[in-house]
């Protein structure tokens, strides 16, 4: 079912070796996907257009805590998805998934000056980069979205 949704996704990771497999992977099933940088995110002067999902790493700088990435990702935000961006969702692709809680509270903040996310899931991207294999991933993907009713919905 997520595939006949998925028709574009946004990834933001500081390591292009780290996803280079998972675009492919999505590519492979006719998922547009697009990798950007945080130094690309910086000199991006346009903002995006809507993206379906949006896997993002938390820790876009590995010598910041994560609150202070968690800034850093809602200043993007606020640059490059604004107030019209439509629905997305966020994986959140990290290797540090007990930070999701931190995560979402910052996120779904009703104050962000940008377009709330529908929902945000997080996923442990060592368990694929280990394997170097991506299979599965958006089957566990629709699982992870079928525990939550207002992601159901948006994928419905």
């Amino acid at each position: 079912m997520i595939e006949e949704f998925l028709t574009s996704a946004l990834v933001i990771d500081d390591d292009p070796k780290e996803i280079k497999d998972l675009l492919q992977y999505l590519d492979d099933r006719d998922i547009w996907a697009k990798h950007y940088t945080p130094e690309e995110l910086e000199k991006k002067k346009n903002s995006f257009n809507n993206r379906k999902l949006i896997f993002l790493d938390l820790y876009l700088d590995n010598s910041k805590k994560a609150v202070e990435n968690i800034a850093v990702i809602r200043k993007y935000f606020k640059k490059l998805i604004g107030n019209d961006f439509g629905t997305y969702g966020i994986v959140l692709w990290t290797k540090h998934p007990n930070h999701f809680e931190e995560f979402c509270e910052k996120i779904f903040q009703k104050s962000n000056p940008f377009t709330l996310p529908l929902f945000a899931l997080s996923l442990d991207k060592t368990k694929y980069i280990a394997k170097s294999n991506y299979e599965g991933i958006l089957e566990e993907l629709e699982q992870k979205l079928s525990e939550d009713i207002s992601s159901s919905f948006f994928v419905e």
